[in-house]
């Protein structure tokens, strides 16, 4: 498979720059760096960068301290004292498609046991990457005799995978935990599979932002209106995919707001209480929903054994209930919670 020898690459051109930085630090008799200090500061300053890579535009925050490198469908952004390193590539393949992050983690694993001697993976769980669901893999070994550690970070959509690797020689691995945290956190990305589009329904009067692959349907059942949009499948089996819908439907509202909410979640507590077995509320909390007021609540439940997590949120406008839900499997929910509140802080009233 082509992304098989672009990871490769990667990995290759990662290893060799880092081999070539370590060594410039070490006989580079300018270089005069006491690294310890430089990254415990508490005042460190970021800069932004902001550039096209391939079809992608990517911006991230990075110590202002630091180098960057673009190098083809790679960046490369390296540490002062040039002994921490840190790569970002896309890979584009169709043989992507419904690709697991499980499966797509055997060839990570082969390519860093071939350029990584000593490989030992220290952890491996699941993450979020850009808003999307990703997995992260810890390791340390050695690299030409020193030790070293670091991650892998990859998210996969569609025929596209992003990867973000890691490779450093800083003993004390806290100290790079800000500096890393800002930089992931910080990832925007534009581009074929990480696009988001507006959604509008003038008739009821709101907008609202969802993933460009997200399979769009329209919802029209009794008193009850709206869209709903599905996640892609991950895979053959994957027979539970996310759901986020936006329901409106016509309500009798009393001069008492606070007293209509009451009721509102009353009722629609009840009814999903009865839909779900061992439904549990997990959180509740007044938002703002297309910025008036609104509330909020997270549960837990199951039907024939899936555990399934919503997010439910509604607001009263016009003489109309707004109903936002989010659906997913509990082993996923952290994972998509991100894209969820992305999809409900975008909703907006239009034309009222």
């Amino acid at each position: 498979m082509r992304f098989l020898s672009k990871v490769f690459l990667f990995f290759l051109i990662s290893c060799l720059l880092f081999l070539f930085l370590s060594a410039s630090a070490i006989s580079g008799s300018n270089l005069k760096v006491n690294s310890t200090s430089n990254l415990s500061s508490t005042n460190l300053s970021y800069k932004l960068f902001n550039a096209r890579m391939g079809s992608f535009q990517i911006s991230f925050l990075y110590p202002s301290s630091w180098r960057y490198q673009p190098s083809g469908d790679y960046i490369h952004v390296f540490s002062p004292d040039r002994r921490t390193v840190i790569s970002i590539t896309f890979i584009e393949d169709p043989n992507l498609n419904n690709m697991k992050l499980d499966d797509f983690s055997g060839p990570l694993f082969q390519e860093l046991k071939s350029t990584i001697s000593n490989l030992k993976v220290e952890g491996k769980r699941r993450a979020v990457l850009v808003a999307r669901p990703a997995m992260y893999l810890q390791f340390s070994g050695t690299l030409r005799g020193k030790p070293i550690w670091g991650f892998e970070l990859w998210s996969i959509e569609g025929s596209y995978a992003m990867v973000v690797q890691m490779l450093s020689r800083v003993s004390d691995r806290r100290l790079l935990e800000p500096i890393v945290d800002t930089l992931v956190s910080s990832l925007y990305i534009r581009g074929p599979a990480f696009n988001y589009q507006w959604f509008k329904d003038i008739n009821n009067g709101f907008k609202v932002s969802y993933p460009a692959n997200w399979e769009q349907r329209t919802i029209v059942k009794g008193n009850v209106m709206g869209v709903k949009f599905i996640s892609p499948p991950e895979g053959a089996n994957d027979d539970i995919r996310e759901t986020f819908q936006v329901k409106v439907m016509g309500l009798k509202l009393s001069s008492d707001l606070s007293s209509d909410f009451k009721e509102f979640e009353a009722e629609y507590v009840t009814y999903m209480s009865k839909q779900y077995n061992n439904f549990k509320l997990l959180k509740r909390e007044e938002v703002l929903i297309g910025g008036i007021k609104g509330v909020q609540i997270t549960f837990y439940g199951e039907i024939k054994g899936i555990k399934i997590v919503k997010i439910a949120s509604w607001t009263f406008k016009g003489g109309k209930a707004y109903l936002l839900e989010f659906t997913t499997t509990l082993d996923k929910y952290y994972f998509y919670k991100p894209i969820a509140e992305k999809m409900i802080e975008s909703f907006q009233f239009i034309g009222m």
